[in-house]
């Protein structure tokens, strides 16, 4: 560990606000010298006390090298301006250009935004904590410029500092301009020893690139920087999708498949089935033997209203080469289901594909016992699936 260390830090006429700056005359244009402590913190279980005095640090003002899974941050407390001012000089980042905020979870991201786009919600659940960082439009704080990033850190030191705090925090990557992001303790005492009040040092980051950034609006988003979460990973969660469920009568398997598969999507990515459908994606079914505008039958109706599912407005339709088309994914419940809708339009192999290996039984004039055995079974194949 290196011992503390001075350097000399402008403040502008801003009056001394106990963040640990030696004592001295603080006038416009003149200069003061400021400590730099380092200090040890385990990655995966870090002390209390040093959370603790990290966060007094930045509650008075002080900036405070903090490592999280990505790379190393500089962070300021949002509602200590000098440390702001200080922040943006030391990151030589012009006025307007905003910094990314830092919060402990969702629930304290929620709060400090104004709206939250129904595409942003299905991120926010699966990523956060993680090295995503969303850029939403508005928020009820301004971290420099238009639009807020925001990141919920899944490092036990930042995430640690940051419910010890209470407050959000300003946590840009820890480097000079045009220098690359420090993803140690030691590269970041290089970089910043003598012009922040504390270090913590906890060894290697993780993943030692920055985080993905990806800006969200109401109509649409963008990928402003890929890192580990790919632009693969966030299409496959929140590109709208068809997803075609293909039985014999429409009426039963089919017929149950689409709204499960909805119900569970829906709750994987943090929305309701309706949110989803605003957002494009569609559950369908279809029948190799279709008559027209049948309903679901009477066991199928009462095997999905014990999961609270509703499927009485359901009427089948015979499965067309439009249908087949427009699906962006195929599950067929038989071999023989597979096979038909290739001879429609053998173009659809690549995305055509059986529920489940085995396929699922057909239930047609059984008990309500075997519905609910073959619901179960669609449930389960679909959570197979998801989580793949």
């Amino acid at each position: 560990m290196r011992g503390p260390a001075l350097a000399r830090a402008r403040t502008d006429g801003i009056p001394g606000d106990g963040c640990g700056c030696e004592p001295g005359k603080i006038r416009s244009g003149r200069e003061v010298a400021v400590k730099t402590r380092v200090m040890k913190v385990s990655a995966s279980d870090p002390e209390v006390e040093i959370l603790h005095e990290a966060a007094e640090v930045l509650d008075r003002g002080g900036l405070v090298v903090l490592p999280t899974e990505t790379v190393y941050g500089l962070a300021a407390c949002v509602e200590r301006p000098e440390a702001v001012r200080r922040l943006r000089s030391l990151k030589e980042r012009p006025p307007g250009e905003p910094f990314p905020v830092q919060v402990p979870d969702r629930k304290r991201a929620v709060e400090l935004l104004e709206e939250v786009p129904l595409r942003a919600r299905p991120l926010m659940k699966h990523f956060w904590p993680g090295p995503l960082t969303i850029v939403f439009p508005r928020a009820r704080l301004s971290a420099g410029g238009e639009g807020v990033g925001v990141r919920v850190p899944a490092h036990p030191v930042a995430s640690g500092i940051l419910s010890e705090l209470g407050k959000p925090l300003l946590v840009p990557s820890c480097n000079p301009r045009r220098e690359r992001p420090a993803v140690s303790g030691r590269e970041a005492l290089e970089y910043f020893e003598g012009k922040v009040e504390l270090v913590l040092d906890a060894g290697l980051s993780d993943i030692r690139e920055a985080s993905t950034v990806v800006k969200v609006t109401d109509s649409g988003w963008e990928i402003l920087r890929e890192g580990l979460i790919s632009r693969e990973m966030i299409e496959k969660l929140i590109r709208p999708r068809t997803f075609l469920f293909v039985c014999t009568g429409n009426t039963c398997r089919s017929a149950m498949a689409a709204p499960l598969a909805a119900s569970i999507f829906a709750e994987r990515v943090g929305l309701t089935v309706a949110e989803l459908g605003k957002l494009g994606f569609r559950f369908v079914s279809a029948g190799t033997e279709a008559r027209a505008r049948s309903g679901v039958s009477d066991h199928a109706r009462s095997a999905m209203a014990e999961l609270g599912i509703p499927v009485s407005g359901h009427r089948s339709r015979r499965l067309t080469k439009k249908l087949i088309r427009e699906a962006d994914l195929i599950l067929c419940m038989e071999a023989g289901h597979a096979e038909k809708v290739l001879e429609i339009d053998p173009e659809a192999r690549p995305k055509t594909r059986l529920l489940r290996p085995e396929g699922i039984e057909d239930p047609i004039g059984g008990t309500l016992e075997l519905y609910r055995r073959v619901r179960d079974s669609i449930r389960e194949a679909l959570l197979d699936l998801l989580s793949r």
